[in-house]
């Protein structure tokens, strides 16, 4: 168990550390699914049409983007928090 320095109870048993871990994989949870619809709508249209247009080019990076900022603010803040 992780107990910070000068702190009464371990991190498993902390409410608000628990809240913010919650939010934290939510957030991940999201925008996972952000990326997994964006790729399976583009995927649909590309296998019908053979081509990937510029707007679903953009649909893509867009999620991907959002995805790898939102894992990169999870981590930063789990680093900032939780370090001992």
């Amino acid at each position: 168990e992780k107990t910070p320095r000068q702190a009464k109870m371990a991190l498993l048993e902390n409410h608000h550390v628990q809240f913010q871990i919650g939010e934290a994989e939510a957030r991940l949870r999201s925008a996972r699914g952000y990326v997994e619809s964006t790729a399976e709508r583009v995927w649909q249209a590309v296998s019908a049409s053979g081509e990937v247009t510029i707007p679903q080019r953009i649909d893509i990076r867009m999620a991907a983007t959002f995805a790898i900022r939102e894992a990169a603010t999870a981590l930063a803040e789990a680093k900032r928090k939780f370090r001992r």
